[in-house]
């Protein structure tokens, strides 16, 4: 509204404000948001990054794979991972490196070998864990490194669009921001962490019933929930009083100027 004033001020004919508006408008709110995000690029390209991460992920997934044989060498289970030559009536799935399995009973002959495949499922899954925490932190590395700088950079960039700094300034406020999606992802791997110390506590990856349910199913009453505490209205506020006080700024400076050519202007 400021802007369409101080433009109105500023030209004598209707036709020159209205075409000065339209073209003020489609510039700020349609051509410079998008222009500026893939135009204007300080990050600079982030595949080697990604690469990079990807790469390194791999070799950490082909250490699992080796820490997985070199135990398989001193077991003495026999066949191929995840089954080996265990005999059960059931189903079994498998999912790239993790294994779920539901055996609704284990043949009588293969019961020998369920302590070992015990011992195996308990060394397993702590392996891929403790590794998977290492892609994890990889991958944490690499999203800071890419994604997440540049989302701070094209903020940055927008904010000379008074659109934008609304959006920002109404999402920050809302808690549906860059901060509001990190702080969730922190919850989230919290829950993860809990989840695991759970496991642990309970000793599940080496008991029976990871796997079979042939002398009883899991009680999952005691299984920690998931919650999130989105952040109070006052952090919000905070988060938002950047892009508030610039739209601010940004109105008391048109208002100012508007008025000051509005006096001087002969009638």
């Amino acid at each position: 509204y400021l802007i369409g004033l101080l433009i109105s001020t500023t030209t004598r004919r209707t036709a020159t404000s209205l075409m000065l508006c339209m073209f003020l408008w489609v510039g700020l709110v349609l051509v410079y948001p998008n222009w500026s995000r893939f135009s204007i690029n300080p990050v600079g390209d982030m595949r080697a990054e990604r690469q990079s991460a990807s790469q390194q992920i791999d070799q950490i997934w082909e250490e699992a794979d080796r820490e997985e044989q070199r135990f398989l060498t001193n077991s003495p289970l026999e066949g191929d991972p995840p089954r080996f030559n265990i005999g059960y009536s059931g189903s079994s799935s498998r999912s790239g490196r993790r294994y779920g399995f539901n055996m609704t009973k284990v043949d009588a002959d293969s019961e020998p070998s369920v302590p070992h495949f015990q011992n195996y499922q308990a060394f397993i899954n702590a392996t891929h864990i403790r590794l998977g925490e290492k892609v994890a932190l990889i991958r944490e590395q690499r999203l800071a490194r890419t994604d997440i700088r540049q989302a701070t950079w094209d903020k940055w960039l927008m904010k000379f669009s008074p659109a934008s700094l609304y959006t920002f300034a109404t999402s920050a406020w809302a808690g549906t921001d860059l901060d509001g999606m990190l702080d969730f992802s922190r919850a989230t791997q919290g829950y993860r962490q809990m989840l695991i110390d759970y496991f642990r506590d309970k000793d599940a990856f080496a008991s029976r019933k990871w796997f079979a349910s042939d002398q009883g199913v899991v009680d999952w009453w005691d299984l920690p929930r998931f919650r999130f505490e989105r952040a109070d209205v006052w952090e919000n506020a905070q988060r938002a009083l950047a892009d508030v006080s610039l739209l601010f700024l940004m109105n008391l400076i048109l208002f100012m100027v508007t008025f000051l050519i509005f006096i001087k202007a002969e009638v």
